[in-house]
C-alpha cells in the first residue's frame, strides 16, 4: 500500500514482525492466549474450534497481504476442516470459496474452479444467496483467467442479477465493470 508518515512505518513493522514463521494456532496456544475463555475444566467443543478457525482466518489474511498465498492455503485448508468437523455448513462454504481465491492468486485456476463450485452448492444448499452471487462472480473470475470468457460472462451476469436481487449495491457495481471487461475481450 502507499502509504506515508505514521501509517506507513507502522505498516513496516507490521511485515517485519510478519517477515518470521507466524506459529500456527492450536487449541492450546489459545488457551495460554485465553486462559480465562478456554480451560481445561469446560469444554466449549465446537466454540474452541471455531475460535481456532477465526484465528486461522486472521494468520491466512496476513501471509495474502504478504504474497505468501503458498501459506495463505494451508491456513484455509486447516480451517476447512475444522468447519467440516464440527458441521458448520457456512463455515465449510466461506473456506472453500476462500480457498478458491488463494488459488486463483497461485495461479491455479481449475483448482480455484472446484474449490468455488464446491462453495456455489452449499450456498445454494444453506439458501446465502448474497454467498452465491460472490461465488457465481468469483468463478467468473477464475473462468476470465483461463480465457472462457463467454463463461465468465455467464457467471457474473447471474452473479449481478442475484447483487440486484439482494440490494447489494457494491457487487452490483463490481460485476457490471468485470462483465464490461469480459466482453470487452470478446468484442462485444
Amino acid at each position: 500500500p502507499k502509504l506515508y508518515g505514521r501509517p506507513r512505518r507502522i505498516w513496516r513493522r507490521f511485515r517485519s514482525t510478519l517477515a518470521t514463521k507466524i506459529p500456527p494456532v492450536t487449541s492450546e496456544s489459545a488457551s495460554k492466549s485465553f486462559p480465562r475463555v478456554f480451560t481445561p475444566s469446560k469444554p466449549h467443543g465446537s466454540f474452541t474450534q471455531r475460535f481456532i478457525a477465526s484465528a486461522k482466518d486472521s494468520v491466512q489474511l496476513c501471509y495474502s497481504k504478504l504474497g505468501r498465498h503458498a501459506e495463505a492455503v494451508e491456513q484455509h485448508t486447516e480451517a476447512l476442516a475444522i468447519a467440516r468437523k464440527i458441521g458448520d455448513r457456512r463455515g465449510v462454504g466461506s473456506w472453500l470459496g476462500y480457498l478458491g481465491s488463494a488459488y486463483v492468486k497461485l495461479g491455479q485456476y481449475q483448482r480455484a474452479i472446484e474449490h468455488y463450485t464446491q462453495a456455489l452448492a452449499i450456498s445454494r444448499e444453506i439458501g446465502d444467496r448474497l454467498g452465491e452471487g460472490s461465488v457465481l462472480g468469483n468463478l467468473g473470475t477464475a473462468y476470465a483467467s483461463l480465457g472462457q470468457y463467454q463463461r465468465a460472462i455467464e457467471h457474473r451476469t447471474q452473479a449481478l442479477a442475484i447483487s440486484r436481487e439482494v440490494g447489494d449495491r457494491r457487487g452490483e457495481g463490481r460485476w457490471r465493470g468485470y462483465l464490461g471487461s469480459a466482453c470487452d475481450k470478446l468484442g462485444q
